[in-house]
């Protein structure tokens, strides 16, 4: 662990210079569009579809919360929605790919690094739906309907803190008609999901997570 925590913060160091500065944030130019993709994972039944057409526009890292509520001490958590931070991380991919796995898992455990990144938009929930508004005046929102999911595989991070209870899913969000891009993949996810009853815990709560969104267009 010490060792990534080094290798992270010596990347930090090397696009630091750039992470503040919104004009340098290129949206739609990655260097690769040959991305490793980890839609499938070790269960070849268990996996998400492919996009469905398009290329690989951004991959952006969020970090927030996932929002619940408890009716009564003896039920289950209902979800209510989601907040996060969206954080450019295409400065990542061009300086090194290899790290880009990293930075959703350092960041749930340690959220004050996600100082260093540049602040590209915000995640939430508006009607019941899902929404990304960007800063980027070319993107401004992404709105999607959520498609198919699977599990997140076994490998995956539980979580930071006391709510160690497991990764939320892997899925697919159709994006709305007039968005900016085709649709967007929730992947890489740490943390997030809540205990499997209400025993406990306050009428609202909520449980921290992390996870890589990737958008086609």
């Amino acid at each position: 662990m010490t060792q990534i925590i080094l290798r992270l913060m010596v990347l930090l160091l090397y696009i630091l210079p750039y992470v503040h500065q919104a004009s340098c944030y290129k949206p739609d130019e990655l260097k690769s569009d040959q991305m490793f993709q980890p839609f499938d994972i070790s269960n070849t039944s268990n996996h998400l579809p492919a996009p469905t057409g398009g290329h690989l526009k951004t991959i952006i890292v969020g970090i927030g919360r996932q929002n619940y509520l408890c009716p009564n001490s003896s039920v289950a958590p209902v979800f209510t929605g989601a907040e996060a931070r969206l954080l450019a991380a295409n400065f990542i991919i061009d300086s090194d790919k290899t790290s880009l796995h990293i930075f959703p898992h350092i960041l749930a455990h340690h959220p004050y690094l996600a100082s260093s990144m540049l602040h590209i938009g915000d995640h939430y929930f508006s009607n019941g739906a899902p929404v990304f508004h960007f800063r980027i005046p070319s993107i401004k929102l992404f709105k999607g309907t959520p498609r198919e999911q699977v599990p997140a595989p076994p490998y995956t991070d539980p979580g930071a803190g006391s709510d160690t209870f497991g990764a939320v899913p892997w899925l697919r969000l159709e994006g709305s008609s007039g968005c900016a891009y085709r649709e967007a993949y929730r992947l890489m996810t740490i943390g997030g999901m809540p205990p499997l009853t209400c025993q406990g815990r306050s009428k609202v709560f909520c449980v921290g997570y992390a996870a890589e969104y990737w958008f086609y267009g």
